[in-house]
């Protein structure tokens, strides 16, 4: 059975294939902002959602990588007011790899 994070990264990645940045931001934003409880959906979005929203910054939307920045600060500031949120502390870890290592993504 297919996850609806799943779902939502395979409609964010036809949105970017087809050139629809902006909605394709929109759905990888939006997983990142859902609790996630499916241990292969933590892993999907740390890796292929990430990976895609990297990809897409880098080569075709520049400002995406503004806004994973701001998710990044976003959950820095959560994390500010609970200290022990370690999913919270898992996707700090993955981003800011990411955006300081953006050959990370997955070619």
């Amino acid at each position: 059975m297919v996850s609806p994070i799943e779902l939502e990264y395979q409609e964010s990645v036809n949105f970017c294939n087809a050139g629809d940045f902006e909605l394709a931001l929109r759905g990888f934003s939006n997983i990142f902002s859902k609790k996630v409880e499916l241990l292969g959906d933590k892993a999907i979005r740390r890796t292929y959602v990430l990976s895609s929203w990297i990809l897409m910054g880098k080569y075709y939307f520049p400002p995406a990588l503004d806004a994973l920045a701001a998710v990044l600060s976003e959950k820095e500031n959560r994390l500010a007011q609970d200290g022990t949120n370690s999913e919270v502390i898992a996707d700090i870890k993955a981003i800011k790899f990411c955006l300081n290592n953006l050959d990370c993504a997955l070619q």
